[in-house]
């Protein structure tokens, strides 16, 4: 198995991790939405890919348990690279950065938006400045990294 150290414990699942490998140097942009994971066991790795997307690169649902994100370059996301809305997803970041984010109003960490009782772990990331959004352009200064909600 391709368990990694934060959930050692491979007698606690029954299934491989899924991993998804992405070709080195690749930059991936969307059209519409974030990635959306909700499964367990996923791996999701690449060596020096960027992932420039417009909106939020990677949401994650109740479901998304084991979930290894690993030499991923996150930029230029105009809200919270990640989103965690629902209860419940387990997920770690190996040798990830994240450049040129932004965070909507400052109210909303430009790389982790955690509105939930997920767990999220982060191993050996670079995280740069990111600029404000606000609701008809950007301010000059800085954002917050993590907003933690109730």
């Amino acid at each position: 198995t391709n368990s990694f150290t934060a959930f050692q414990d491979d007698s606690l699942y029954y299934e491989e991790d899924i991993v998804f490998t992405i070709c080195p140097g690749v930059t991936l942009r969307a059209r519409k939405g974030p990635i959306m994971i909700n499964s367990e066991n996923v791996v999701l790795e690449c060596e020096g890919c960027v992932i420039d997307v417009g909106g939020t690169h990677l949401a994650f649902g109740s479901n998304a348990k084991n979930v290894l994100v690993r030499g991923i370059t996150f930029r230029s996301a105009s809200s919270s690279s990640l989103t965690f809305f629902q209860n419940g997803a387990q997920a770690s970041f190996e040798d990830c950065s994240w450049i040129d984010n932004h965070g909507f109003n400052n109210k909303f960490g430009s790389v982790a938006d955690i509105n939930s009782t997920s767990v999220v772990n982060f191993y050996r990331c670079e995280i740069g400045l990111g600029t404000k959004n606000y609701f008809g352009g950007t301010a000059t200064g800085s954002t917050s990294s993590l907003s933690i909600r109730t």
